[in-house]
């Protein structure tokens, strides 16, 4: 009896100890299991993490390939230089006329005829051997243009040395001392020397259509420009295109 139990005993304590090595192999094989998951999971994380990782730089690579070729095949833009506006002097069409006798010179309008007799309209003429130099144009239907340049062998046109104008001109002619200017004005010769000059306007009258009379002394004699309907702008402004021509040495 005693027998049969030990031999129980040992049966059940066999069957214990098989089902107890059991448990250990399971739960050391699931623990190996569980760490090859858990490795392989990580590893797979791992793997991720650089393929993002890689392709996150080579991304960035490629947007700074694209940047940059960008900016390298991006022409330059330049913007042009506006263009500067070209002006045409209104008397650079003109013909040159100089005064041999007295040197001074001007330009007149490319249509005009020289002729020492301007019967016709349109003319440049020299009169009294040159003392006298008018230039007309149609005067059909207007007083301008008229100018006349003039310097006469008489007293007033060979004033003293050092006479003062502004009391010679009234002296000879009365009726201008309340249009006589209040100073000198001056006009600029060819080489840059400036000439002194007594510049008065006369009102048209009833009689007689307006003028602008312009006195210089050159070489000791004094000259007069006498310019005729000043009234009008187009008057005004050929008057001053001439005058801007006009040279005491003459034009070359």
């Amino acid at each position: 009896m005693e027998k049969e139990h030990k031999k129980l005993f040992s049966k059940v304590s066999l069957i214990i100890i098989g089902i107890a090595v059991l448990l250990m192999a399971g739960s050391v094989g699931y623990y190996l299991g569980l760490s090859n998951m858990l490795n392989l999971a990580g590893l797979e994380i791992s793997l991720t993490m650089q393929t993002k990782s890689i392709k996150k730089v080579s991304d960035n690579a490629g947007t700074a390939t694209q940047s940059s070729n960008t900016t390298a095949t991006t022409p330059a833009t330049t913007t042009p230089a506006a263009a500067t506006p070209t002006t045409t002097s209104p008397t650079a069409s003109w013909k040159t006329y100089n005064n041999t006798k007295y040197s001074y010179g001007f330009k007149y309008p490319a249509d005009y005829v020289l002729t020492n007799n301007c019967k016709s309209t349109s003319c440049l003429s020299e009169q009294q051997g040159g003392d006298s130099v008018a230039l007309m144009g149609d005067l059909s239907a207007k007083g301008w243009p008229n100018i006349e340049i003039a310097h006469y062998d008489t007293e007033f046109y060979n004033p003293p040395v050092g006479t003062d104008l502004m009391k010679w001109i009234p002296q000879y002619f009365p009726s201008y001392t309340a249009y006589m200017p209040k100073e000198w004005t001056y006009m600029t010769r060819d080489d840059g020397h400036l000439v002194g000059i007594i510049d008065l306007t006369v009102p048209k009258s009833p009689q007689a259509y307006s003028s602008r009379q312009i006195y210089y002394i050159w070489d000791n004699k004094l000259f007069s420009i006498t310019m005729t309907d000043v009234d009008s702008a187009a008057a005004a402004e050929f008057y001053k295109n001439w005058f801007g021509t006009f040279n005491v040495n003459g034009v070359d």
